[in-house]
């Protein structure tokens, strides 16, 4: 197993887009603006990560609203301080938002009870004084995170990832040694399956223990990465910029075999 400390580029983590979460008892789209969330009614369950239980992007949910506003179709309406582009993920009655100050010096998370709207928990995760540059159309909170019973991590690219108590809101793990440089700032979101993955687009793997935050593995692919990865009958697909695809069997304690590579 190699054990490149490269830290030249962004962490591209687990998922693809999506932007429909679902929570017990009420179903709902949640729009993050820098301003706050807007919530539509529905039924439903949990929404662990950015593409959802099946990790396929699918809500399983009928009788969706396909219109709503702040007056149409809105359960509650809560404001969310600071700007934050990633979507929110649902265990229970909790809803978990990231956000960053506008300069990225600092970087929260946010618990909202799905059924109320209250703020349960806001927690300064980092202090960053002098974050990279970041796009006007990007933020300093764009990664997803992933989130399971009595544990929610998150993810904030370079400036670092932490486990957080869902109970108490407290610290449970964190890391800041995995640096890259991220270009136009962080975007992409985390893995949840007792492990958490990502690739940066130098094509380096990376394997995190998620009850402690220790590295399982580290290993440098070939070619540069731009796509998330996915998950699909028991194995993990890496894509390269140059149609190779690397295969990963997610075992412990490294990746249990050897990448399979093949051209698309």
């Amino acid at each position: 197993m190699k054990s490149s400390e490269d830290p030249s580029h962004g962490w591209r983590c687990w998922s693809s887009a999506a932007r429909l979460c679902e929570a017990v008892g009420v179903q709902f789209g949640l729009i993050l603006h820098a301003t706050g969330l807007l919530l539509t009614c529905s039924a439903a369950g949990d929404w662990p990560e950015f593409r959802g239980p099946e990790r396929n992007g699918h809500a399983a949910s009928t009788r969706l609203p396909i219109s709503w506003n702040e007056t149409n179709n809105i359960a509650w309406k809560t404001a969310i301080h600071d700007l934050g582009w990633s979507s929110p993920v649902v265990n229970g009655k909790q809803a978990w938002i990231t956000t960053a100050t506008k300069n990225g010096r600092e970087m929260c998370a946010v618990c909202v009870d799905i059924e109320s709207g209250k703020v349960i928990h806001d927690i300064k995760v980092f202090d960053t004084p002098d974050p990279q540059h970041v796009a006007s159309v990007n933020s300093y909170a764009s990664p997803t995170s992933a989130i399971e019973v009595g544990r929610v991590y998150v993810h904030y690219g370079t400036y670092g990832t932490a486990c957080v108590d869902t109970r108490n809101g407290k610290v449970l793990w964190s890391r800041r040694d995995l640096n890259c440089y991220h270009h136009e700032g962080p975007g992409a979101s985390l893995l949840l399956d007792d492990l958490l993955y990502m690739v940066n687009d130098q094509g380096y793997a990376l394997c995190i223990e998620a009850t402690t935050g220790n590295v399982i593995w580290r290993e440098r692919l070939n070619g540069k990465h731009s796509a998330s990865p996915i998950y699909a009958s028991g194995r993990i697909y890496f894509f390269s910029e140059k149609n190779l695809t690397t295969v990963v069997a997610p075992r412990r304690p490294g990746r249990g075999q050897a990448p399979n590579q093949q051209e698309n």
